[in-house]
């Protein structure tokens, strides 16, 4: 029973994180008739994985370099890329020293309106063929908050 219950945690973290990297995808494609996110598969990588950290979007959490390239299947140099990228465009904030940084997410208001239109409009068309149930089980700040659930 115990490991049922953890399973349905896991699921419901890993809707979460798929929850908040489409935030982060959706971001800018609203306003730009390319349709392509300035955020880069790299920087959703990097972000997935600090998104999983307990706490990211309340506190800051520790994280290495390192640790984000293998993470990222990337190099440091396209991570650090990544960073100074999820940085510019108001994901991330970075405190401490270069040795030990912390790492805190947050979405700008443009990424949550791009996604809110986006979403708007994927529903339009949902009903438009007969499925009238919720895109996703749950809002975006009950997403971050079941990612600091232990």
């Amino acid at each position: 029973m115990h490991l049922r219950g953890n399973l349905r945690a896991t699921e419901r973290q890993k809707e979460a994180v798929e929850l908040l990297v489409a935030v982060l995808t959706a971001y800018g494609r609203e306003t730009t008739t390319s349709q392509i996110s300035p955020i880069t598969p790299i920087g959703r990588s990097v972000f997935r994985a600090l998104a999983e950290r307990k706490g990211a979007f309340f506190r800051p959490v520790p994280f290495g370099r390192d640790e984000l390239a293998t993470l990222a299947c990337s190099s440091k140099s396209a991570v650090s890329a990544a960073i100074r990228q999820l940085t510019a465009n108001g994901f991330l904030v970075v405190t401490g020293p270069r040795t030990a940084p912390m790492a805190k997410l947050q979405f700008p208001q443009s990424a949550v309106d791009d996604f809110m239109s986006r979403e708007k409009r994927k529903a339009d068309q949902a009903r438009k063929h007969g499925y009238n149930g919720p895109l996703w089980d749950f809002g975006i700040d009950e997403a971050k908050s079941v990612l600091d659930e232990e």
